[in-house]
């Protein structure tokens, strides 16, 4: 009976977990939809870039785009359970940040945390390099291979799979065979 319970809490756990990655990437992927090449952000900026509204957008979706992102590292730090590409879902994220486009990104006020592997956001840095150079920032938040569309393939990528996916083989194969 004592195994019954443990399997029972197991898969329980498994399935808290994968739901809460889902919640993360359900409420990121709302958020992220002014970063599509058709989205607000790309319209305000072929409209007038240098105007308050393109700004202040963007100064907001970046705030929100670092917290969906900071939702995403804390539910997938906080996982004893991750499989290998649990772990690895923000890694494109975080290599963009720290390696050869750092300096780019934390000239617009975004650097990684190394310890907690947050994006930590200055505001008003960020809004003085939209001010100063409009077409940097929306470099940084809509190109291909920019944050935007990393985040968003991390989201996409935990969408499109089962809620279990990112877990450890053994855990999944448990939470199966209790169905079985």
């Amino acid at each position: 009976m004592a195994s019954g319970v443990s399997v029972a809490a197991e898969r329980e756990s498994i399935q808290r977990q994968g739901k809460e990655l889902q919640s993360a990437a359900e409420k990121g992927k709302s958020k992220l939809k002014a970063l599509g090449s058709d989205g607000l952000l790309a319209k305000l900026y072929s409209q007038d870039k240098t105007s308050s509204a393109f700004q202040i957008f963007a100064q907001s979706t970046m705030r929100e785009l670092c917290k969906s992102y900071r939702q995403l590292n804390a539910t997938l730090s906080t996982s004893d359970r991750l499989s290998s590409e649990g772990k690895a879902l923000l890694d494109n994220v975080k290599q963009l940040l720290s390696g050869k486009d750092a300096k780019l990104f934390a000239e617009a006020g975004l650097k990684l945390d190394r310890h907690t592997g947050d994006i930590k956001f200055d505001e008003n840095k960020f809004v003085e390099k939209a001010i100063s150079d409009p077409a940097g920032i929306r470099k940084l938040l809509l190109d291909k291979k920019y944050l935007g569309p990393a985040v968003s393939q991390v989201v996409d990528g935990i969408l499109n799979q089962s809620t279990d996916y990112f877990f450890n083989q053994a855990y999944r194969q448990q939470s199966v065979d209790l169905y079985a």
